[in-house]
């Protein structure tokens, strides 16, 4: 299923700027038709080949690309499922795939940061570079991704109004467990 949000053309997803809640709800529209396309492509084997190596969810340069990462790997390697997801991405007004996923980027680290429990960046304050070193590499991973969430501009995260929430809620099934984090294609 399409979900069409007429009126809600993505107009500044690309823009280094923050977050809009026209955006972020306009994104959270376009969540289950991802979702479904993601599931087929899961089905037919094909997740692999866009989640490549990567443990956890991808960091960049401190900031969570959960959507860019995938979706740039997806155009090089499956570029026919490219196509469809930059059809969705029209289709529901977000202009192009990369559209939504520079927009999903912001909206999900806004998400999952104001989902984060307040006692963690207490728990990470004590944590020292040499610390850091003896983790394990996906306990690495993930401290790299809660860093991202606590350097969410405030911004980013006041964008998400109660009914962007309520719908990422009900598409992610989230409940702010960080081993629950939501999955680009599925729950």
């Amino acid at each position: 299923m399409v979900i069409v949000a007429t009126g809600l053309a993505v107009t500044v997803a690309a823009r280094a700027e923050g977050l809009s809640s026209k955006d972020a709800l306009a994104f959270a529209k376009c969540m289950p038709s991802f979702q479904a396309a993601g599931e087929a492509l899961d089905k037919a084997g094909k997740l692999d080949a866009i989640n490549g190596q990567t443990q956890g969810m991808p960091v960049v340069d401190g900031q969570l690309k959960m959507f860019s990462v995938p979706m740039t790997r997806m155009k090089t390697v499956l570029p026919d499922a490219y196509k469809q997801f930059n059809g969705l991405a029209k289709d529901c007004g977000m202009g192009s795939v990369t559209n939504f996923a520079s927009v999903g980027d912001k909206v999900f680290a806004a998400y999952m940061a104001s989902k984060l429990p307040p006692e963690m960046s207490s728990q990470m304050a004590g944590l020292t570079p040499e610390m850091m070193a003896m983790m394990p590499p996906a306990a690495r991973e993930a401290m790299k991704m809660m860093e991202a969430m606590e350097n969410v501009p405030a911004a980013d995260k006041a964008a998400l109004t109660p009914e962007t929430v309520k719908l990422l809620d009900e598409v992610t099934g989230f409940d702010g467990a960080l081993e629950q984090a939501p999955s680009l294609f599925g729950k």
